[in-house]
């Protein structure tokens, strides 16, 4: 699952997402379009979604092999 979709399926607006993860809704947009998070938010994103979120949408899919 990627940022947007469990954005939407968490009724969650940009806002408050990044709000969720300590950053601005633009950077959380950011995120949903193309920029790869630093490791500490990343590190974020995973401990606020229970690692719903699959890394390798933002960091391609060898990011971890």
């Amino acid at each position: 699952m990627n940022q947007k979709q469990y954005r939407t399926s968490q009724g969650l607006t940009l806002k408050a997402f990044g709000e969720l993860i300590g950053v601005a809704k633009m950077t959380a947009w950011r995120y949903e379009n193309g920029d790869a998070p630093a490791p500490k938010v990343m590190q974020r994103i995973l401990e606020v979604t229970d690692g719903a979120i699959d890394v390798r949408t933002y960091y391609g899919q060898h990011a971890w092999e």
